[in-house]
This record gives structure tokens, C-alpha cells and sequence, in this order.
């Protein structure tokens, strides 16, 4: 029983690349697909159904990075770890993508337009954000405007 429990925990660890630390806060909660460019046969607004932001607070043990997942109804999700600096305008690279059953063949960008309130705190109790990923779908320049409304989730 031991060796299963350490295997399976072991399995965990690998197919997982970020966890939430105590100390960063996670959201979650619905999301919305406001406009989509350049992806021909792809109706995202159908597939999406919530997702997940994890942000890291003052004393994270995950560094400054955010993780935003979206999660499908199929049981599939993609998720993203997105540097500090794409909290701007212009798409950046994402730092790693964790699940990806749509992206892969091109590399993935994204960018954060707005994030309200712009400063997170294990208190704080919703967020919404705004931003797009490019590169989704497998199809070059494919374009993914979204808004995420989360919750605070109490198990970080």
C-alpha cells in the first residue's frame, strides 16, 4: 500500500509542472470568450466552460509567475504560465503550458489587458480578468479574446 501511495503521488508530481502554494491565492470561475481572430472552424465560445487563475501573493514559493487554465467540457484544459511582464498590450511569450491538447505545434502567447483589482491578496475575495492567447488550436495567429470571473477558492 505504501509503494502504491508513493507512486501515485510520484505521478501526480510529474503530470502536474505548477502547484498552488499556500501562499498564492486561486480563483475560479467562468469563463467568456469575447471575440475570436484568425482561428477558421473553431467555435471556442461552445467548447469553454470555467477556468482557474492562480496568483501568486507576497512570500509565494512559485515566484511571480500566474497560471490560468481553461477548462473544457470534455475533460480536457490548457494551461498557461504567464510571466509577470504580460500584463500589457502586446503579446508576450507564455512561460510554460502545462495541458496541451490544443496548443503544441505553435508557440503559445498571451497577454493580460486588465486585471480588477490590480492587486491580489489572500483576502481578496473575486477577480476578473481580461486577455488573450495567441497560437491556440494548433493555428498560427489563431486569437482567443477572453474574460475570466473567478472566486477565491479557500484550498489554494
Amino acid at each position: 500500500m505504501r509503494k502504491t501511495l508513493v507512486i501515485l503521488g510520484l505521478a501526480v508530481g510529474i503530470s502536474s509542472n505548477a502547484q498552488a502554494a499556500p501562499t498564492d491565492v486561486v480563483f475560479q470561475g467562468g469563463v467568456s470568450i469575447t471575440s475570436t481572430v484568425n482561428c477558421p472552424g473553431w467555435n471556442p465560445d461552445k467548447d469553454l466552460a470555467w477556468g482557474t487563475y492562480w496568483v501568486p501573493v507576497a512570500g509565494s514559493t512559485n515566484g511571480p509567475d500566474s497560471v490560468i487554465t481553461f477548462h473544457f467540457p470534455n475533460g480536457t484544459a490548457e494551461g498557461f504560465e504567464l510571466g509577470a511582464d504580460v500584463f500589457t498590450s502586446t503579446f508576450k511569450p507564455v512561460t510554460a503550458y502545462h495541458v496541451y491538447t490544443r496548443v503544441g505545434k505553435y508557440a503559445a502567447l498571451a497577454r493580460v489587458a486588465q486585471q480588477v483589482p490590480a492587486t491580489l491578496s489572500t483576502t481578496t475575495p473575486t477577480v476578473t480578468v481580461r486577455g488573450a492567447i495567441k497560437n491556440w488550436d494548433r493555428q498560427a495567429g489563431c486569437i482567443v479574446n477572453f474574460t475570466l470571473t473567478g472566486v477565491r477558492d479557500l484550498r489554494p
